[in-house]
């Protein structure tokens, strides 16, 4: 569908009291939705699903991206190539993009309390370069420490530089309460790429029922990304047997592809618990949920915590380190589950707990 906006010159003062008219849905967080309402000649029901568009603001290009539902998912300057988009995080080259185009729209007294509350820094030049970068400059993303981020820019021979937390609050444009609320969402909209079935690296010449594809820890040695197999008529298989209940759930964490005879068999029933002391019920295959935040950015760790003669409890971790957050997700499984090839996963969510604490909370 073709764009029909006669006004390509948009409107880049605050107004306080313009109401946004957008439907609930036209956004996908509320941040995007009020910098939205700074420019009422976009119209909205024109965008196309699953689209980029550009428009022309006194000089500067606003970009506007739309997912699959017809919402839109992004909006900033159009600072950033095409291609280090691609082969760079996302959610943060999103931020950089939305952040600038937000402090466009605020006054000087404003822009200054902005970047004071949020700790962003901007160096080597005046705001007003920033605001004039286009996708033609060279630019490159730095992480510091694992705390912060630095974007520099080459701009008439001199280096622009944008500092800011690896705080995924700060990067999302939402707070905790609408990040939980978002989860849910695209959580429930998830149906699942089909995913390779993994395949270990077995040495020449092992002649072993099981064998263990060894693939990192986190944190301490005993959080694990290790995948276990049996080989049954000549191929290796993901285990899922009761007689190993520890490794057969380790798999269940870990594998975004179904563990067992058939996709769906094992049920993950989980609370999620929100900000406010709050909790939503969810009810998906095991599979699926990992699958969903492996897509996201994460990688998955497990740990066993308890094994008793009827079942046996664990610990997962899904950090994802460019974003600076991490799902930690307790689980049970009762054996029985194990015998009968199938069953319920019982588990307990906390989404996006900044790395720092996680790690404080693990060794103390």
């Amino acid at each position: 569908m073709k764009l029909k906006i006669r006004i390509l010159v948009l409107l880049s003062v605050v107004m306080m009291s313009f109401a946004p008219v957008f439907a609930a849905n036209g956004c996908t967080t509320e941040r995007l939705s009020t910098i939205l309402g700074h420019f009422p000649a976009i119209d909205l029901s024109s965008l196309s699903a699953k689209s980029i568009f550009l428009f022309d603001n006194q000089g500067n290009k606003i970009t506007i991206r739309t997912n699959e539902w017809n919402e839109v998912e992004h909006a900033g300057l159009k600072i950033l190539p095409d291609e280090f988009r691609k082969n760079n995080y996302l959610p943060v080259c999103d931020f950089v993009e939305r952040y600038l185009l937000e402090l466009s729209l605020l006054s000087p007294e404003q822009r200054g309390t902005r970047m004071k509350n949020d700790d962003v820094v901007l160096e080597g030049g005046k705001l007003e370069e920033f605001f004039a970068l286009s996708d033609n400059n060279a630019v490159s993303f730095h992480s510091l420490d694992f705390r912060a981020y630095r974007a520099e820019w080459l701009c008439n021979g001199k280096t622009l530089g944008m500092v800011f937390p690896m705080d995924y609050q700060l990067i999302a444009g939402c707070d905790i309460i609408e990040l939980e609320k978002n989860y849910l969402r695209d959580l429930s909209r998830y149906k699942g790429n089909e995913k390779e079935y993994p395949r270990p690296s077995v040495p020449n010449g092992y002649d072993k029922e099981y064998f263990l594809q060894d693939g990192g820890s986190y944190l301490s040695p005993s959080v694990r990304h290790d995948l276990y197999f049996q080989k049954k008529d000549g191929v290796w298989r993901l285990l899922c047997d009761v007689r190993k209940p520890e490794w057969s759930l380790g798999n269940l964490a870990l594998s975004p592809v179904a563990v067992g005879e058939k996709p769906g068999n094992f049920i993950l029933e989980m609370k999620l618990d929100r900000y406010g002391y709050q909790s939503t019920s969810v009810r998906l295959p095991m599979e699926r949920w990992v699958a969903f935040n492996e897509e996201a950015g994460g990688t998955p760790y497990f740990i066993v915590k308890e094994t008793d003669s009827s079942a046996v409890k664990g610990l997962v971790l899904f950090p994802d380190e460019r974003g600076g957050y991490c799902h930690v997700l307790s689980i049970e499984m009762q054996l029985s589950a194990l015998e009968h090839g199938g069953g319920v996963i019982t588990g307990r969510m906390f989404a996006y707990i900044p790395l720092h604490n996680v790690a404080d909370e693990f060794f103390n």
